[in-house]
């Protein structure tokens, strides 16, 4: 929870592709205590994770981080939007965000 008492969190999605194989990762704020979530698209480029995951290394949401600081909430996440193993990306969203 952030300093102005909104609650983030991250998720990875597929509601983006009708064939339900890529994957997004999505954000959602609440700003009641968690009985309500605004969500949104935070990656801007979809991974397909059947291209690269296997059974013995299916934990890509393992390391994916959140953390808010003041008014700003920091994510972290792994992808493979170039089709290899996850690589670490950062966005930093703004809590001005509905």
């Amino acid at each position: 929870m952030n300093s102005l008492g909104s609650l983030d969190v991250i998720f990875y999605e597929r509601r983006d592709d009708p064939s339900n194989g890529l994957t997004m990762l999505y954000a959602a704020r609440s700003k009641n205590e968690g009985n309500s979530f605004t969500n949104w698209r935070v990656s801007d480029t979809a991974t397909d994770l059947d291209a690269f995951l296997t059974e013995e290394s299916a934990s890509l949401g393992d390391y994916n981080g959140i953390d808010s600081v003041g008014s700003m909430t920091y994510v972290g996440w792994g992808d493979g939007r170039n089709g290899v193993p996850p690589f670490e990306t950062t966005f930093i969203l703004s809590s001005a965000r509905e």
